[in-house]
């Protein structure tokens, strides 16, 4: 019979894991043992199915709740887990590796017998084919080991991967869980939290299996996860003044011997070689004071090594925003485009701090005064030097999720274009049904090669013409669209002005009232119904009344509007014969 202090927490972040996912469940419901278990799955916005996987195979399951979110990366993810979990123990696993049917139980026996370590971490191997490992060999009588101050042994390189884990509930929470700073680094920010938290034990079997064919994962030499790993030390330093000095000195060094590495693997030339050998040596001397900074600046002699070891694969990036009296928002947005090579600002008729804000994160500035949207959007287009360019508006935000597939998708793609879906936000609220047409998009063309993309002419959402083969990226754009409803009708207010502007100066007829009358209904069910609106409540029922709203205001400002000005309005017409 399971004693209540023996529960654990299955804690899964799951993104875009579609593939993997029955394999990994069918592991996790496998775990022998007579220990009480929970289930808890957070879904980090994917948008390949993962969601209905999840839903579908745990639907039998007792104790499972599944959490959905917008994406913020793993070490969010990871953290809401570790939040809400209630068993005294938690076993971590990522959504595309296999547990031993044992691994859970082993851990658990070991910390039992140990009392003071605050995890139990077994060994884990790499696979090609599924059919080649064994998972239900019995792991008795495991060998132990206990590391009693391990936090030398991390700052060295990260002991585990999640799945080898078995921590102690209170532990991973007093510790402040996965550094959220650094998304794609969850798995050693909190091996270091939890190695300066207290002793590990280590179990000698092998508890958990990971598979090689998985997009994106990095070895633990890669200079990317070098990069990453340096940083998390630094930031682990920085926050911990009360660090032992032989410590920060010790992780000085670690650091330098990064670079070192980098420097050997990239062919760098003799100055450069001098720059980082000069580094590793002052590593090598007492730094009184400032390691934190030491440890940075090795991150990015590590993150310049990285570029140069790959100098033919590198595409060059530019981010334009195009922007007219952004400066509430516009600081959040060029914020999240730190991984481009370079950020074009387009300021038109700005007003405020706009220009000010921009000059903090962009060399290349264009201002003017352009009525029409596709001629300043060009003004941008034409501003860039980079072989790829992605379309960025003030109110959006690229998550780091997003900013990785970016860079790892125009390293070898072919020229074109990339639609990009999107996550839709009014106020802090995530609003994924309803959008459509001219009241927010889902996804659209924002990741482009020059030549790719051209704009039309309108004021408002102009025509868009795109050349080459159509491809899609996974991650989402987050789309902060309104604040509240007050402006959400403001930018009603706007939208029908602009596009009345429109429909005045084509000169064309407009078609009868009815027929405008009948595509306003017909939007409203299209939102509301089609697009599933009815799922967001009030806010569902409020976008589906707004894009209706857009084509009936927009006729008749532009009938009635332009006749009190003493225009000629466009006469109604008969409609096609």
């Amino acid at each position: 019979m399971a004693r209540p202090d023996d529960a654990v927490a299955f804690v899964v972040p799951v993104y875009n894991k579609a593939r993997w996912l029955p394999r990994v469940l069918d592991r996790i419901a496998a775990q022998r043992g007579s220990f009480s278990r929970e289930y808890i799955f957070v879904d980090d916005g994917s948008t390949d199915g993962s969601l209905s996987v999840l839903k579908r195979h745990t639907a039998c399951w007792r104790n499972v709740t599944i959490i959905e979110q917008a994406n913020h990366g793993p070490a969010h993810a990871t953290n809401r887990g570790i939040e809400r979990a209630t068993a005294p123990f938690i076993k971590l696993c990522d959504a595309d590796d296999l547990l031993s049917d044992d691994a859970t139980a082993v851990l658990l026996d070991a910390l039992r017998r140990e009392e003071r370590p605050v995890l139990a971490y077994g060994g884990g191997e790499d696979f090609d084919d599924a059919a080649d490992i064994v998972l239900n060999a019995p792991l008795a009588d495991a060998p132990l080991a206990v590391t009693r101050k391990p936090l030398k042994s991390a700052f060295k390189s990260n002991p585990f991967r999640p799945a080898q884990v078995l921590v102690r509930t209170a532990a991973a929470r007093d510790c402040g869980g996965c550094d959220e700073r650094l998304p794609f680094a969850q798995d050693y920010t909190l091996a270091l939290r939890l190695a300066g938290h207290g002793p590990f034990l280590r179990v000698g079997a092998t508890v958990a299996f990971f598979p090689r064919d998985v997009p994106g994962r990095l070895s633990a030499d890669t200079p990317r996860e070098l990069r990453d790993s340096t940083t998390a030390l630094a930031r682990f330093v920085s926050d911990r003044p009360q660090l032992p000095w032989r410590y920060k000195q010790f992780a000085c060094r670690r650091a330098a011997s990064r670079c070192r590495r980098i420097a050997a693997r990239s062919g760098a030339g003799t100055e450069e070689v001098r720059r980082r050998t000069a580094l590793y040596l002052r590593s090598r001397l007492p730094i009184l004071r400032n390691h934190a900074a030491f440890i940075e600046r090795c991150a990015e002699v590590i993150a310049a090594g990285a570029r140069e070891a790959e100098p033919s694969a590198r595409r060059r990036l530019s981010a334009l925003v195009v922007a007219r009296n952004e400066q509430a928002q516009l600081a959040d947005c060029l914020d999240t485009l730190h991984f481009a090579d370079e950020i074009v600002v387009v300021l038109d008729r700005c007003t405020d701090g706009s220009r000010a804000i921009a000059e903090r994160y962009s060399r290349t500035i264009v201002e003017g005064a352009w009525p029409l949207e596709g001629p300043r959007r060009h003004a941008g287009i034409d501003a860039c030097t980079g072989d790829w360019i992605l379309e960025v508006d003030a109110d959006e935000r690229v998550p780091e999720v997003l900013a990785r597939e970016i860079r790892e998708t125009i390293r070898d793609a072919a020229p074109g274009y990339f639609m990009v879906p999107f996550e839709n936000f009014v106020g802090e609220r995530l609003v994924r049904h309803g959008w459509g047409g001219v009241w927010g998009v889902t996804e659209t063309a924002r990741l482009f090669t020059p030549g790719a993309k051209q704009w039309g002419d309108q004021r408002i959402h102009p025509r868009v013409a795109l050349q080459g083969p159509e491809r899609r990226l996974q991650a989402a754009m987050h789309h902060r669209v309104d604040r509240d409803l007050a402006d959400m009708v403001e930018r009603l207010q706007r939208y029908t002005d602009a596009h009345a502007a429109d429909l005045r100066e084509t000169g064309a007829p407009l078609p009868p009232l009815i027929w405008t009358l009948r595509r306003s209904l017909s939007r409203f069910l299209k939102c509301y119904v089609s697009r599933r609106g009815y799922r967001e409540g009030r806010w569902g029922f409020a976008i589906a009344l707004m894009a209706a709203l857009y084509p009936l205001l927009s006729h008749l400002k532009a009938e009635l509007d332009g006749r009190a000005a003493g225009e000629q309005a466009p006469p109604a017409g008969q409609g096609p014969t």
